[in-house]
C-alpha cells in the first residue's frame, strides 16, 4: 500500500511494527503524503510517525476478552440447553 501510494503520488496511513534503536518492538502509525511544487513540478514526500503501541495492545486485549466472552457464552448456552443435567459432580 505504501509503495502504491508513492507511485501514484498519493497519500496513505499504515500501522506498522517497528523497532527502536535498542531493538525493542513498537507499533508505529505512519502517515505519508505527496507534496508537489507547482513552480518546478518537483515532488516531495512528507512522513509523520506516531507511536501507537498502547492503542494496539488495548485493541489486542479487547479481542482476547471478546473471544473469552464468546467461549463462556457458548458454554452457558450448552448448560441451559440441557438444564444443567450434564454437570459433573464430585
Amino acid at each position: 500500500m505504501i509503495r502504491d501510494a508513492l507511485n501514484r503520488e498519493g497519500s496513505c496511513r499504515e500501522i506498522l511494527r517497528n523497532y527502536r534503536k535498542d531493538g525493542t518492538p513498537f507499533w508505529n502509525k505512519l502517515s505519508l503524503s505527496t507534496v508537489k511544487n507547482p513552480a518546478d513540478g518537483q515532488t516531495c514526500f512528507v512522513g509523520v510517525q506516531k507511536d501507537v503501541t498502547a492503542q494496539v495492545k488495548a485493541q489486542q486485549r479487547v479481542a482476547q476478552l471478546e473471544a473469552q466472552l464468546a467461549e463462556l457464552q457458548a458454554e452457558l448456552a450448552a448448560l441451559k440447553a440441557t438444564n444443567g443435567k450434564n454437570q459433573i459432580r464430585n
